[in-house]
């Protein structure tokens, strides 16, 4: 089995394809875009303003948006590709000794945060060399403006309640869900 027929670990939760990948280089070459422009209005203001016709306040207003723009945005999606990356590395440890198998999700919790959609905790279950498994999701959310407890989410709506695909590693015990 491959890395890109995977589209959800219990451990990290929705995996990042190329499609994605592509999305978050077009945000970036925007928030770069962005930030050359401001770059542009703040020299001019600064100009100005030497010259006696610009105001301060503008060039404060620009310097701190030229600030959120130019540095938060392309390091909080330069660290999400980095953390992907490094996501990637592992899964690929886990596929060596992966074995397909039939699963049950069940949901067996539901979070509804401030101004968010309802997230959801997984549980898969299933059967494997005679034995009984169970496991949850537990992937992290720390993200900039929401949070979620761990293992939540609301991609795992799409799964509850349904029998799925997975890929499980004995070796190193974790649960990746096979894509549609």
């Amino acid at each position: 089995m491959e890395l890109s027929n995977i589209s959800a670990t219990l451990k990290y939760g929705e995996f990042v394809n190329k499609t994605d990948k592509k999305k978050l280089l077009i945000i970036l070459i925007f928030g770069l875009s962005a930030f050359a422009v401001f770059t542009v209005f703040l020299i001019l203001e600064v100009v100005d303003y030497f010259y006696g016709k610009g105001d301060m306040i503008l060039i404060i207003i620009f310097g701190i948006v030229l600030g959120f723009i130019g540095l938060v945005v392309p390091y909080y999606i330069l660290v999400g590709i980095l953390k992907k990356r490094k996501q990637k590395k592992e899964i690929n440890f886990w596929l060596e000794d992966a074995v397909e198998l039939q699963a049950k999700a069940t949901e067996i919790g539901v979070w509804s945060g401030w101004l968010k959609t309802k997230s959801y905790k997984l549980q898969v279950g299933f059967d494997f060399e005679g034995k009984n498994y169970s496991f949850e999701s537990k992937n992290k959310h720390i993200e900039f403006v929401f949070w979620e407890p761990d293992g939540y989410d609301e991609i795992w709506q799409k799964y509850i309640n349904k029998n799925i695909k997975i890929l499980y590693s004995p070796k190193y015990n974790e649960v990746m869900i096979i894509g549609d």
